[in-house]
């Protein structure tokens, strides 16, 4: 970052697009809150400034939600540029994956990112391979630059290691006979909607 600001290209940052393939519970919002915390720290900007804009759009439109998302980018970057601050827009892009091919979707896309200025887009979907992944990489790079990053879910033996360490870190002692249960309390916790990673 510091290089690109000393040549004059800081936007190069901006004009890169972030795919993220990660599942529910597994630290997308984390992930958003950390990348504005970077931004923040790197410019200088109090983070509170720096909005998080999650954007889930439904099909059932067309691609007409898309078109309505360019004017949305258009007055936000302007904003941001006049306010010098920065934004972040992450789009839910789980309904979408099928889509991601089309042409008129795909001219969406470019124009977002003609006018997304000052402003970090991210597409959003779910984990899946990595042959997919680069399908899709490769439908959105022919119209913005674009950045996969990949979060594979936890296995169900690392969320038991994680959560002994932490119970650890309290001075209990942890018996071995606990890994079943805490499996069972990560299946039922799952079940009934209340996993949260």
């Amino acid at each position: 970052m510091k290089g690109l600001d000393g040549i004059g290209s800081i936007d190069q940052i901006f004009s890169k697009k972030l795919l993220i393939s990660i599942d529910d519970g597994w630290g997308y919002s984390a992930f958003l809150k950390t990348i504005r915390k970077e931004i923040g720290r790197y410019y200088g900007n109090d983070i509170e400034n720096i909005d998080i804009d999650e954007v889930s759009l439904g099909t059932g439109n067309g691609i007409e939600p898309w078109r309505s998302q360019v004017g949305t980018i258009k007055r936000l970057a302007s904003g941001c540029e006049k306010n010098k601050n920065f934004a972040i827009v992450a789009y839910d892009m789980r309904a979408w994956i099928d889509k991601v091919s089309s042409a008129d979707f795909l001219n969406e896309i470019r124009r977002i990112g003609q006018y997304a200025k000052n402003v970090l887009v991210i597409f959003r979907f779910s984990y899946m391979e990595m042959k997919k992944i680069k399908q899709i990489e490769e439908n959105l790079s022919d119209v913005v630059s674009i950045r996969s990053i990949v979060i594979p879910p936890v296995t169900m033996e690392n969320m038991v290691v994680y959560l002994k360490d932490k119970i650890k870190e309290t001075k209990f002692e942890v018996d071995e006979a606990c890994d079943s249960i805490l499996e069972q309390w990560i299946c039922q916790e799952k079940n009934e909607g209340n996993f949260f990673g």
